[in-house]
């Protein structure tokens, strides 16, 4: 099949809306069959030095880091070195200390981009001292109140698993994916965390963060904290996390059975389906009833992110944003990839 039309469609569409929302740069890749079909890179990677987004621009992906950690993750179980059903408390150890420390001091503001902000409310409803919570209840979100019963997006807590990790194996999470995902699919334009400078060629290429003051004016920001974890923290390009991606529909990555696993949507006990899977949100298109497996990131005033597959189509979008308007104000982590009109453009034209 051809996508030439659908995909200067999509483009024109593309265009009109990184200008409504004061995008900076935004870079793009798609792929239908495992080949790239269409890659470009809009705006500036950097304003002030007149430097062109380009589809191997590095940015920060933010909580797409989250699918690659479920991968991993994965791969840990079809090792047998981990198990899904297991409760987290058995991956790390004085596990009960662990988060009482952690939840004093959350209890203390802390400083985001020059406000004070209160994070106790991401633990409010974590009842870590008298309920099984286990490592699936930590990558499908469902760890408020009754565990398995509740979803609600909660990156902090997601970062538990990173931590689980960390404590058992030797070459800890940031390894891992060092050696199981960038390493082994030549991800070279990739880096685990803003905090590695291994590649320094990298970080100078990396895009650099802007948003609109209150004015409304475009203006430079600051990059997030530097350091990852298994809910964000990965810098890569477009063109990588394609690489990621092939690699995970072709089974080189996961089985094609953990695959099945992380794109299913978990029930309640009454059949309720909740809509974020293994480190994936999952839902369906209305007119073909066709699974959208998919996961975005956002880092208030910096960097966005969108990654949206449609398996039975054989189609994948990756687009990043130096800037937050890929997810701002969508409130995508609710689990409705049609509340993201980049997202709808790419879903009715490809």
């Amino acid at each position: 099949m051809n996508f030439d039309s659908e995909v200067k469609e999509f483009e024109k569409k593309l265009k009109y809306l990184k200008n409504k929302y004061r995008i900076t740069g935004l870079s793009v890749a798609i792929t239908h069959k495992n080949k790239l079909i269409y890659s470009a890179g809009l705006g500036f990677a950097d304003l002030e030095n007149n430097i062109k987004a380009t589809p191997t621009t590095p940015y920060r992906i933010a909580s797409l880091t989250k699918p690659i950690a479920s991968t991993i993750i994965l791969q840990l179980v079809e090792k047998g070195l981990m198990d899904l059903d297991k409760s987290i408390a058995e991956y790390i150890p004085n596990y009960l200390e662990f988060c009482e420390k952690n939840k004093k001091n959350l209890e203390k503001p802390v400083d985001y981009f020059g406000k004070k902000i209160d994070l106790s409310h991401l633990i409010k409803n974590y009842h870590y001292e008298n309920q099984n919570i286990t490592i699936r209840h930590h990558l499908q979100q469902t760890i408020d109140g009754e565990p398995g019963e509740t979803y609600r997006y909660n990156g902090l807590l997601f970062g538990l698993l990173g931590i689980a990790i960390d404590f058992n194996f030797e070459e800890k999470f940031r390894g891992l994916l060092q050696k199981e995902i960038l390493d082994k699919l030549e991800m070279n334009d990739s880096l685990a965390c803003h905090e590695d400078t291994s590649k320094p060629e990298i970080l100078e290429r990396l895009a650099k963060p802007y948003f609109l003051d209150k004015k409304n004016n475009l203006v430079l920001g600051k990059y997030p904290q530097k350091g990852g974890s298994s809910a964000a923290g990965i810098i890569s390009t477009v063109l990588d996390l394609i690489k990621f991606d092939i690699a995970l529909n072709t089974n080189e990555l996961i089985s094609e059975e953990s695959k099945e696993i992380a794109f299913t949507n978990p029930k309640t006990k009454k059949g309720i389906e909740l809509p974020y899977a293994l480190g994936w949100f999952v839902q369906k298109e209305p007119q073909t009833s066709n699974k959208i497996v998919w996961h975005y990131g956002y880092w208030d005033n910096s960097f966005s992110s969108l990654y949206v597959k449609i398996p039975e189509k054989e189609l994948t979008l990756v687009m990043l944003a130096n800037s937050d308007g890929l997810s701002k104000n969508f409130n995508l982590h609710e689990g409705n990839l049609y509340k993201s009109p980049f997202a709808k453009a790419f879903l009715t034209n490809i």
